[in-house]
């Protein structure tokens, strides 16, 4: 017994062990931002170190004001989503709002709104830098230096760059590369800049299943513009300095097509090319939580006009809202899935179950618009859904017919029970006789 009762402490202790090893490397069960104070909370870091090079961008000023305006838009505006088309209004969530009578009387434009509150810090000491990369959860961290990736103490380059993989994958956090080939250059602490090559990028990607990535470079200087896929972050973000860009070094998009969360530039020729989107930095297409990688490779951005624009500015305030949009809108989806799901059920406790069936497949194609990292069908079926749930109605009771029905089903059932058991019981007398 004694045995026994040790041999269970010891199985126990190393359960507990087993556990906390595999967190270290599992990513998080949830990739909810904090709320406080009713608003969603999310920080930002623009790396600029002192007495570190850039490459591909010219103004650090330029590039923390970009930052710095995309933080301010989000917390004036919230995230803010207008659903398409009019459709009838039902007051089914704090989240969803009615915003001006559509061309149809009746038919209103509905918009979902989540207030946010981000913040900005601005990082100049390596110290920090450090500490930010190993440490921080769910944040946006923004690399000023551009193609320059710089290395603190105790990492060799490799190793650095491995760990910032592992934030991305393991604490959700969100990086954001501002222009040119990414980790092209590297700078040591305390040292000169030095050229690394393609090895940077893929020693990145190889995290993710793709250690043979490669950005292009065009024989001709192509533009590309913004997709309507955009559109859903217009009422929070405006992107007019940078809806066109030049092509320069781009990714393929055909490797990272499953998972591209936001596309800024797609080609819109034949070829698979990217100069600037969100991609979900994730192991398997299974994985619920992660962070993202933010490329921008271009490093000439214009105004739908054609106009030439700020680029250090234009590419950080973009940058920088794409990455705040991934995460503030992944918080704001779990929340209203939660929501949805609740209002289900609080239905079938009050057994309106007329027309639940309609609110659950529509939540069912809600929660694979969300893995799909949350496009516009996702807020049409995500409202649908509620309407359909706060409008479900308890099932008429059986008419008199109905009940007259089950009643003779009733006592033909008991009656059919009976024969059968008495006729055994019979059969069961005759051979004991």
């Amino acid at each position: 017994m004694v045995s026994y009762a040790r041999a269970m402490t010891i199985s126990f202790l190393l359960l507990i062990l087993i556990v906390k090893v595999g967190f270290l490397n599992t990513p998080a069960t949830s990739a909810m931002l904090p709320f406080e104070n009713g608003r969603i909370k999310v920080d930002v870091y623009v790396v600029a170190l002192d007495g570190v090079e850039t490459m591909e961008v010219t103004n650090l000023t330029r590039v923390i004001e970009g930052a710095q305006k995309a933080v301010e838009s989000l917390n004036m505006n919230n995230l803010d989503i207008a659903l398409p088309f009019g459709r009838k209004w039902e007051n089914v969530s704090s989240h969803f709002y009615q915003r001006g009578e559509h061309f149809i009387s009746g038919f209103w434009y509905v918009h979902t709104r989540f207030p946010a509150n981000a913040s900005l810090s601005v990082i100049t000491q390596w110290n920090e830098y450090k500490n930010i990369v190993e440490s921080s959860v769910e944040s946006v961290v923004v690399n000023a230096h551009g193609a320059v990736i710089p290395i603190p103490d105790g990492y060799t380059k490799e190793g650095w760059i491995d760990k910032i993989a592992e934030a991305m994958l393991y604490r959700n956090l969100t990086w954001v590369h501002l222009g040119g080939y990414p980790f092209y250059y590297y700078q040591m602490q305390d040292s000169n800049m030095e050229t690394w090559g393609e090895n940077g990028l893929q020693q990145l990607m190889t995290h993710i299943g793709k250690p043979n990535t490669k950005c292009y470079f065009p024989k001709t200087f192509e533009h590309d513009g913004m997709p309507p896929d955009c559109d859903i972050m217009s009422r929070t973000w405006w992107m007019t300095q940078a809806y066109i860009v030049r092509r320069l070094w781009p990714l393929n998009y055909t490797e990272f097509k499953d998972l591209v969360a936001m596309p800024l530039w797609p080609s819109t020729d034949s070829a698979p090319y990217l100069v600037g989107g969100a991609i979900a930095f994730k192991e398997d297409n299974n994985q619920t939580s992660f962070g993202f990688y933010i490329h921008i490779g271009t490093n000439k951005t214009y105004s739908g006009s054609m106009e030439n624009t700020d680029s250090d500015h234009s590419r950080s305030y973009v940058s920088v809202a794409t990455g705040l949009y991934c995460l503030v809108s992944r918080t704001a989806r779990e929340t209203i899935l939660s929501e949805a799901e609740n209002l289900i059920n609080k239905a079938q406790a009050e057994d309106r179950t007329k027309g639940l069936d309609k609110a659950r497949s529509l939540l069912a194609e809600a929660e694979f618009f969300d893995t799909q990292y949350g496009p516009m069908e996702f807020w049409d079926r995500i409202y649908e859904s509620m309407i359909a749930t706060v409008n479900a109605e308890k099932p008429p009771p059986p008419s008199t017919d109905q009940n007259i029905a089950i009643m003779a089903l009733i006592v033909a059932s008991v009656t059919l029970t009976g024969i059968f058991w008495r006729r055994r019981n019979n059969k069961k007398e005759e051979r004991e006789t």
